[in-house]
């Protein structure tokens, strides 16, 4: 596969550049003393080296991580949510 169209590639790149933005902001802010929390940070440059290798069984590992840690993001904005009945 070229790798300009290895969307494997691609999508490691993009994960690996948000995973260490995430890293930066959060060394920030244990610096500054503000709250921050994430759990997407570490996954997402782990994430990002393994696709850039770019191995099929790779992307399984990751899809199958995406979506529980996805589940479990979703999970705490449902558990905020207040309804009125």
């Amino acid at each position: 596969m070229n790798d300009s169209s290895d969307p494997f590639k691609k999508a490691g790149i993009t994960l690996l550049c948000v995973g260490l933005i995430d890293i930066g902001v959060m060394v920030y802010c244990i610096v500054n003393k503000i709250s921050y929390s994430s759990s997407f940070n570490m996954f997402a440059v782990i994430a990002g080296i393994l696709l850039i290798k770019g191995n099929v069984y790779t992307v399984r590992i990751v899809r199958w991580l995406s979506v529980f840690i996805i589940a479990a993001y979703n999970e705490e904005k449902i558990k905020n949510i207040k309804v009125d009945w």
